[in-house]
């Protein structure tokens, strides 16, 4: 967690039994140190533990690897799960108490350098974590280097400390100037966090917070480059994401619904017969004739000797060679000329 003997005033904790931390006097974490990396570890909080940042100076990143706990700020609680990345800018206070199975956390403690003034004008928030998951064996890797005999110890640190750089660049959203690509690749990173959580209420609002831009200014950006709303691109998501599950899944169409963020079937339907053209079910009959046929084509295409209606009908004999069984006739009555679209 955030160094709480030198970024924040007030504190009423011990400090934790279980801590790796990352040297960062080590020469192979110099691409965390240009980055204005302060501090960084890996924190294993025992259960009911308090961790009370007043006024911190520094920003505080923190990634869940395991257990959990509730996170007080600006009057309101929140709950840490697994896999979540918790953003809070510098100054804003706020505390954490670990749950009673403990909790396992990477964090960092970012300095307030120009790169990121862009977070300063925030509030705390959650944040999709993206390779979060990879970055603790990253961290680890580093820390481990640090301590090594190794003559190529440095150059090894520097290795993971470079990729912990750059996956904090995409997730913080580096700060300068943005152009096409800068912004192109930031809704990329909205779209994949977006994508992977369609059972959330998104809102403008909410996905402004993701990439670090205000309501307004997201929604002329992504008028820019997708020539749609928000809302509209969002939409667009689930009901391609419903399109997939109802294709490829038996699953029902109120499983479907709340997996890509409706409230009902019934919205469901809705929505994608006024996009679709045509009702779920009528979809899904759709893809499973497409599929079929498709199938019955590939079987007919495996066979070593091709096989035609009139071989079936007793019309021409059939070559000592194919191999046709009752399911290879069935196939061919399926992809007749008559059946196919």
């Amino acid at each position: 967690m955030v160094d709480t003997r030198n970024s924040i005033s007030k504190t009423s904790i011990a400090y934790p039994r279980h801590e790796l931390l990352v040297p960062m006097s080590f020469p192979g974490a110099s691409p965390l140190v240009s980055r204005g990396i302060a501090r960084a570890g890996l924190t294993l909080y025992p259960a009911s533990m308090a961790i009370i940042h007043e006024k911190p100076k520094h920003h505080s990143i923190v990634y869940t690897i395991s257990g959990g706990a509730t996170v007080s700020c600006q009057d309101s609680l929140s709950t840490v799960e697994p896999n979540t990345l918790w953003i809070a800018p510098a100054g804003v206070s706020h505390s954490f108490t670990a749950g009673s199975e403990g909790w396992y956390a990477m964090w960092f403690s970012v300095r307030r350098l120009t790169l990121w003034r862009h977070l300063e004008s925030g509030r705390p928030h959650f944040r999709f974590p993206g390779q979060a998951a990879r970055m603790v064996h990253v961290m680890s890797g580093l820390i481990s280097e640090s301590s090594s005999p190794s003559e190529d110890c440095v150059q090894m640190g520097r290795h993971f400390a470079e990729i912990l750089g750059i996956y904090l660049d995409r997730r913080l959203h580096r700060g300068g100037e943005l152009s096409g690509d800068t912004m192109r690749q930031r809704l990329g990173i909205l779209w994949e966090q977006v994508g992977a959580n369609l059972h959330r209420p998104w809102s403008i609002s909410e996905m402004a917070v993701e990439i670090a831009l205000s309501p307004s200014h997201l929604y002329r950006v992504v008028q820019q480059f997708h020539q749609a709303t928000p809302m509209r691109v969002l939409t667009l998501l689930r009901l391609q994401r419903a399109q997939d599950l109802l294709a490829h899944t038996p699953n029902k169409l109120e499983y479907i619904a709340h997996r890509v963020g409706y409230a009902s079937p019934f919205a469901l339907s809705k929505a994608f017969k006024r996009h679709i053209g045509m009702s779920p079910e009528q979809y899904r009959r759709q893809e499973s004739s497409i599929f079929a046929e498709r199938d019955a084509r590939i079987l007919l295409e495996d066979r070593p000797c091709p096989v035609t209606r009139k071989m079936l009908n007793g019309r021409i004999p059939l070559p000592a060679t194919s191999r046709v069984n009752a399911c290879a006739v069935v196939s061919v009555t399926l992809v007749s000329p008559a059946s196919r679209k």
